[in-house]
């Protein structure tokens, strides 16, 4: 009985200090469950956060997508006033005058201007002679005039 006894001390004791670990260990346990609790708080409070950047990010998205739906038209229209553009500027290249047709034009204009020159001296010799037989004609018949009358 007297080994029971102390079986039952030793085991008691064993039991005391398998008590105090626990204790010990339950303490740790708390305050690890103190700093979790602190930490989740935390997250939740980020998590709140980072619903409202979520909820704003989304209408800014929102707002993006309409931009870029304008953005799409707008370049849709853009190509479809390039390709005008395009064919404009062909249909002017097209009807550029060449140098060739410069110098034609310059070829005829000067044989026209020659032959304008060629009348106009014909003109003006022709006009002399008449002026001058003219001139001739009153000084004759002044002289003529001035006989008889003096």
């Amino acid at each position: 009985m007297v080994e029971r006894v102390v079986k039952l001390e030793k085991n008691t004791d064993t039991l005391q200090q398998d008590m105090t670990g626990l204790k010990t260990d339950v303490a740790v346990l708390q305050t690890d469950m103190t700093g979790l609790k602190k930490d989740v708080g935390a997250l939740q409070t980020d998590m709140t956060s980072l619903k409202k950047d979520v909820a704003v990010l989304q209408t800014d998205v929102a707002g993006l997508k309409k931009d870029v739906g304008v953005l799409q038209a707008n370049v849709t229209e853009l190509r479809t006033d390039m390709a005008e553009l395009k064919s404009d500027v062909a249909v002017i290249k097209s009807n550029y005058t060449t140098k060739a047709d410069l110098l034609n034009l310059e070829n005829k204009f000067d044989i026209k201007f020659e032959g304008l020159r060629t009348e106009l001296h014909r003109s003006l010799a022709m006009q002399t002679k008449w002026v001058v037989a003219s001139q001739v004609g009153v000084l004759g018949l002044g002289l003529g005039l001035a006989k008889l009358l003096f």
